[in-house]
């Protein structure tokens, strides 16, 4: 089995857009969420810039180990990017919904974040 990454890096992000358009969004953000981004960051901003403009693709290094600092790390990171959704937290960190979800429900009970009715995320002003 050859794989081809180009292609398969295409068809993520036209796949992610593709969802985008799906729910009517006019605008919106791309994250690219890992240790060693670059290429993906690339191959993704290509992609998107070539096929659906009206979308931006922004990166971020992951750079924590355990777990709870790396949500920790993803929290802050979402209190400078308002408005990601789940799904792309899903996406990004290759992450189950039920597990994503969790961990949002838990912060929104603790009074850390809010989702509005598009689920898209934010962090309350003050809160890290």
């Amino acid at each position: 089995v050859i794989a081809d990454n180009d292609e398969y890096y295409d068809e993520l992000a036209r796949g992610l857009a593709e969802r985008m358009v799906e729910r009517s969004l006019k605008s919106g953000r791309i994250l690219v969420y890992g240790r060693d981004t670059a290429e993906a960051l690339a191959k993704f901003d290509a992609s998107i810039k070539a096929n659906y403009p009206q979308f931006i693709v922004c990166e971020f290094q992951r750079t924590k180990d355990d777990g709870q600092a790396a949500i920790d790390e993803l929290a802050d990171f979402i209190l400078n990017n308002r408005d990601i959704r789940k799904e792309e937290i899903c996406s990004l960190l290759d992450l189950d919904y039920s597990e994503v979800s969790t961990v949002i429900t838990m912060m929104e009970c603790d009074g850390i974040l809010v989702t509005d009715i598009l689920g898209q995320c934010s962090i309350k002003p003050g809160m890290l």
